[in-house]
């Protein structure tokens, strides 16, 4: 039998990869964990006890078994561990099963199991021989049965065990240590978890800390236009979505209050008879033009005049009604009437990032009132180190990034990608040159102003063992990982990490 063993999370601190499968001589039958007698990876048929490891779907299997002899008991303490949590199996029956060569089946029923996730399977054999050797599963969870390879049904002057020897398969480089044992027990009162290891090829990628921003054009600032109250007739919040051209705020302008309304009566009723005049004055030049009576300049001089006095006359009365209202205490209540109002809009659509204003303060022109940013697309700026920055040559093949812990990563495709900028120079204050991409999301999934941890994944793929990201232990500055050698023994392996790539990471 050949199979893949899995690459396994021990605590938080702690990863197992495995790389390959096999069956071992293990420890005492009876099921107290005792030392082992056999080497790593070797099968042994005689007189001591021997383990087994395999996998089903939803399985993994470990059991200690006592030397199979014809016509004796051979108590078999089987581990069952459940992998879509990795907890002990607590529940309905196992049957083990010997098969030989011509379909024939000797069962051995263990109808519940003697502690949590052990069912003790006796077996007892009527003949000799060699056999195949399964364990069926059968409860609510998942009914499977389970390959274990190959024994040998032995006599009592030669007991027999399990036949089948096998190695680990496409090892990690690095040193070898003594196994680590960890019982099967402890698995299931702790945070554990095994993934299977596979060949494969992963992109080369460029790692980096990033910050969400703005698009170029996606933020604006609104100001004030003029000195004035500001107020509104809904006011603004942060978060509320607004179209482009929409009205923020009402600003009432200021007006000058150490003159009277009788002051500001007599100005308007003396430019008012004062263009009066002026009026008059220019039809009757105007005749005279016609008879060649005046010169044409003498016209154009009093149309000067007579614009000139318009203007003056309109802000005067402007003044005026402006005063009346505010002393009326009617402008901030309700902008726009009686008053000169200036609506303060929104040159592009989005959200309200920020609102400095308050309902009723006097600003002056100039005066930051809101923030708004469009939501889509963001930008994503990375503080990549000067060789990383020389290896990015050509359009990435993708962006993973990690926003918060626990949460999966964002995978970005190449299509909604756009290398925007990179910048000239080294900021002397971090040593890293600043790049930016355009990401095609909206703020809901990359909130503007957080810190990511981003990978530029280029078009470059290395090949090796792909292998999940958290099996890696950082041990003193070297990659670690620990291989399954068996379901309770594990081996510590240094390894190269090539590349990484979301939540998977490639080795050697």
């Amino acid at each position: 039998m050949k199979r893949a063993l899995p690459l396994a999370a021990l605590l938080i601190s702690l990863a197992l990869l495995a790389l390959g499968c096999r069956k071992q001589d293990g420890h005492g039958g009876d099921g107290r964990h005792g030392e082992k007698d056999s080497g790593a990876g070797q099968s042994h048929q005689g007189s001591e006890p021997w383990a087994v490891t395999a996998w089903s779907e939803h399985y993994e299997l470990f059991a200690e078994t006592e030397p199979l002899i014809a016509g004796a008991k051979a108590p078999s303490h089987a581990h069952f561990t459940y992998l879509p949590d990795f907890s002990a199996l607590n529940e309905g029956s196992v049957t083990g099963v010997l098969r030989n060569s011509a379909g024939e089946e000797e069962t051995f029923l263990a109808a519940k199991p003697t502690r949590a996730g052990i069912f003790t399977v006796v077996f007892e054999p009527r003949k000799t021989g060699t056999f195949d050797l399964f364990f069926r599963v059968a409860n609510d969870k998942a009914s499977e049965e389970i390959a274990a390879g190959s024994v040998e049904v032995g006599t009592a002057a030669v007991p027999g065990g399990a036949v089948e020897t096998s190695g680990l398969d496409g090892g990690a480089s690095g040193p070898v240590g003594d196994p680590i044992s960890f019982l099967k027990e402890q698995q299931w009162r702790t945070p554990f978890a095994t993934a299977v290891v596979r060949e494969g090829s992963l992109h080369a990628s460029l790692r980096a800390p990033a910050t969400v921003i703005p698009a170029g054009d996606g933020e604006v600032t609104v100001t004030a236009p003029t000195d004035g109250t500001v107020t509104s007739v809904r006011w603004p919040h942060a978060g509320r979505a607004v179209d482009r051209g929409a009205t923020l705020f009402v600003v009432s302008p200021r007006i000058a209050l150490d003159k009277s309304r009788a002051v500001l009566e007599s100005e308007v009723a003396e430019l008012e008879a004062e263009l009066g005049t002026h009026e008059t004055r220019r039809e009757r030049l105007r005749e005279l033009l016609a008879v060649e009576a005046v010169s044409r300049r003498e016209v154009e001089e009093v149309d000067a005049r007579v614009r000139a006095l318009s203007a003056r006359l309109e802000a005067s009365r402007r003044d005026l009604a402006n005063s009346s209202a505010i002393r009326g205490g009617t402008a901030a209540g309700a902008p726009g009437r009686g008053t000169e109002s200036f609506r303060v809009v929104t040159p592009i659509g989005g959200q309200i990032a920020q609102v400095w204003a308050s309902p009723g303060q006097f600003v002056t022109a100039g005066t930051p009132l809101a923030r708004v940013v469009r939501t889509s697309p963001v930008w994503l700026s990375l503080a990549l180190s000067p060789q990383q920055a020389s290896e990015l040559t050509g359009a990435p093949a993708g962006l993973s990034i990690g926003r918060w812990a626990g949460d999966d990563r964002l995978v970005i495709a190449a299509s909604d990608l756009r290398l925007v900028s990179r910048a000239p120079e080294i900021k002397a204050a971090t040593g890293t040159v600043e790049v930016i991409f355009e990401v095609r999301r909206a703020v809901d999934s990359l909130r503007l102003g957080s810190r990511a941890d981003a990978e530029v994944l280029l078009a470059q793929e290395l090949k090796g063992l792909v292998a999940p990201a958290e099996s890696l232990v950082d041990d003193s500055g070297v990659e670690v990982i620990y291989v399954q050698l068996e379901g309770e023994s594990f081996e510590r392996r240094v390894v190269e990490v090539l590349a990484r790539e979301g939540d998977l990471c490639l080795v050697r």
